[in-house]
């Protein structure tokens, strides 16, 4: 994994772990909340916010400044635009 500047990840709250894979690529101030499940091979792009409970599958793309709502699952090879919200 590549955790470049600022980058957060927090711990988890009520499950057991916040969980990030292998060969993943976080670029500058990219924040994963509590209880988050990373897969392998992602690409978080700058400033990308990725809430409590996400799930984040494997060789998915998070554009610059996209926003993921709690409780999301983002699917494998996804490309999530850049300042997107999902919910």
């Amino acid at each position: 994994n590549v955790f470049r500047e600022g980058v957060t990840i927090h711990a988890p709250l009520s499950s057991e772990f916040t969980t990030i894979g292998n060969n993943n690529y976080f670029m500058s101030n990219v924040h994963v909340s509590h209880d988050c499940i990373v897969q392998d091979f992602v690409t978080a792009m700058p400033s990308v916010s990725i809430a409590g409970y996400c799930k984040i599958l494997s060789r998915c793309s998070l554009g610059i400044g996209s926003a993921i709502h709690q409780f999301s699952t983002i699917g494998s090879f996804a490309m999530v635009q850049m300042n997107a919200s999902v919910t």
